[in-house]
């Protein structure tokens, strides 16, 4: 039996949201530990034109719930309100993992798609499901993932590979 695009993506984007809720506690220990505000880390940014850390949290958490819902063939969950606070970026990430395992709970009935259409209005074009899963939707949430995990880093937390990999 071959494994759909789904099967294979909604696992990755399950490991990664852990990996950065344990992210996520470090840095709070951190910012403790300094005796400065956690929520100091949401508006850090690694260059002016980037998206803020607290952006790069939604961004990743966006990105796994809307890919699981479209991969399966369902519409997506209404997501709450933008994260405000590192609390809330938590919470954010709690909710994607959550509404991840409710679409995917229905993978080996799911009706799912052959292909995918991607882009705005009047730019769209239609994909494979499996060039959607491996093309725009892992790379650009990795992206984000890995933009958290770098400012993380550059603010001082300790964190290694193993505690982006999801490892520790």
């Amino acid at each position: 039996m071959q494994t759909s695009a789904a099967g294979h993506a909604i696992p990755i984007f399950q490991r990664q949201l852990n990996a950065m809720l344990a992210l996520l506690d470090k840095a709070e220990a951190h910012a403790k530990a300094r005796e400065f505000p956690p929520d100091s880390f949401l508006t850090w940014r690694l260059a002016p034109d980037m998206l803020p850390f607290i952006d790069q949290i939604q961004r990743a958490s966006d990105i796994a719930m809307v890919c699981s819902a479209r991969l399966l063939g369902q519409s997506v969950k209404d997501r709450p309100e933008a994260p405000k606070s590192l609390e809330q970026c938590r919470q954010y990430i709690l909710f994607a993992l959550d509404s991840i395992a409710s679409v995917s709970s229905t993978l080996g009935d799911a009706n799912i798609p052959a292909s995918i259409t991607i882009g705005g209005p009047g730019e769209h074009q239609v994909v494979s499901a499996d060039e959607y899963m491996r093309h725009v939707a892992l790379p650009h949430f990795f992206f984000h993932a890995t933009i958290t995990y770098g400012l993380l880093r550059q603010a001082g937390v300790a964190i290694g590979k193993a505690d982006y990999l999801g490892q520790k």
